[in-house]
């Protein structure tokens, strides 16, 4: 099975070769990579060409700094039966692609395998993300979905057959660092999602990455879930408890207008067993200093255990 490998790079110069050679140390070797260089000012196109591998494909673009759009500029020309995500600061360990392309040899109903990964911090330390937020048990793809995006994109690997059929990233401008999440919201109830539960990429963080600006990727979250409850009113409907939880939760925390007030009345209102809605909600009307403050009230009234 060929794999394309779609790697959007910007400024990536003093990454994107360690990212490369991650690929090509993989043991699956019926891949192909196609480098789209959004307009990059440094050598990132040049240590990508640099490589020699006529698997590798580098695309110069005008900068366009809309990750949806230029992730699809990749797509619109790879020519693999799946389409995998490679950011130019990420690593994938070696038998990442050989176990996605087994399970979709073995499980036709599957149209997207990701992995688990640990985040590579400065100075080359590894350590475990924190978990995804608890969902039920038996709880459907979307439904865990509504809770956070726990897809970590450069561990993803997509059937291009679906891609085709439901469409790329979307490409407005507002989900900023949140296109991959607006498309696994959009593809989960449609097919089925596996995970291979090992930690087979090394998410890098550093100041200049997208993630870096908590704000905005709430934002690009929050516009993410206003996607797919507009184009998908009908699938949403029965999931709108935890939709205006997670939407609440978003704007308390970045303190946007309202702080999620409204979205939150409304989960509690469809949930009142929410304890977590009702946390934030605590949160949005009285403000964290509040809530500061009742917590150390409780531990001072706190009965104290017999010696």
């Amino acid at each position: 099975m060929i794999v394309s490998v779609i790697m959007a790079a910007f400024q990536a110069e003093a990454t994107i070769a360690e990212s490369i050679r991650s690929l090509l140390a993989q043991t699956h070797g019926d891949w192909e990579l196609i480098v789209i260089d959004d307009g990059s000012t440094d050598g990132t196109a040049a240590v990508a060409e640099g490589f020699g591998d006529p698997r590798i494909r580098v695309l110069r673009e005008p900068h366009r700094g809309v990750l949806g759009a230029v992730r699809n500029r990749g797509i619109a020309v790879a020519r693999g039966e799946a389409v995998a995500l490679l950011d130019a600061d990420d690593l994938w360990l070696p038998l990442k692609l050989e176990r996605q392309v087994a399970v979709l040899r073995k499980r036709p109903e599957v149209g997207v395998v990701h992995t688990g990964f640990e985040l590579l911090l400065d100075g080359g330390a590894r350590q475990e993300p924190l978990p995804p937020p608890v969902a039920r048990p038996r709880a459907s793809t979307l439904e865990r979905l509504l809770l956070g995006n726990f897809v970590c994109s450069s561990s993803a690997c997509v059937r291009r057959a679906l891609l085709d059929r439901l469409g790329p990233f979307d490409e407005t401008p507002e989900l900023w660092g949140s296109p991959d999440y607006e498309l696994w919201l959009r593809l989960a109830p449609e097919t089925e999602f596996a995970l291979v539960a090992e930690p087979l990429v090394l998410y890098r963080v550093h100041g200049a990455q997208m993630s870096a600006s908590p704000a905005r990727m709430n934002a690009g979250a929050l516009t993410a879930l206003a996607i797919a409850r507009r184009d998908r009113p009908a699938v949403l409907a029965p999931h709108l408890g935890l939709l205006h939880r997670t939407q609440g939760i978003l704007r308390c925390a970045s303190g946007l207008p309202g702080r999620g007030r409204g979205d939150l009345l409304r989960a509690v209102a469809r949930r009142p067993g929410d304890t977590l809605a009702w946390s934030w909600l605590v949160r949005a009307v009285a403000g964290e200093g509040a809530v500061r403050a009742a917590r150390r009230l409780a531990r001072q009234l706190r009965p104290a255990r017999p010696a």
